[in-house]
């Protein structure tokens, strides 16, 4: 499921962030990045039954949050981060509320 890669690609990331010692300034920017990869509605979103021009969109921003986290932290992020995780239902109405599970 969507949901699933997407918790295991955070469990890496923090994994990473863990175990990496990066430079201050790297370690700041990785600190906002992994709480905006924490703290938001990301998983919600990635439901196969959401409009697929948002999932899309949803599922793109994710995945930079996290190789920018990588990035920020010196370490080479996952080909996973290159692959898109869902691609939502083309039939949802981009204008109606996205569905929640």
């Amino acid at each position: 499921a969507p949901r699933n890669r997407a918790w295991s690609l955070l469990i890496a990331a923090k994994t990473a962030f863990d175990a990496t010692l990066a430079p201050p300034a790297g370690r700041a920017v990785a600190t906002e990045l992994l709480a905006a990869c924490e703290c938001s509605d990301w998983f919600w979103w990635l439901s196969e039954h959401q409009n697929a021009d948002a999932l899309a969109r949803f599922d793109a921003l994710f995945r930079k949050h996290l190789g920018a986290l990588y990035q920020a932290l010196g370490v080479p992020p996952p080909a996973a981060l290159d692959v898109p995780l869902a691609v939502g239902d083309a039939h949802a109405q981009a204008s109606a509320m996205l569905r929640a599970e």
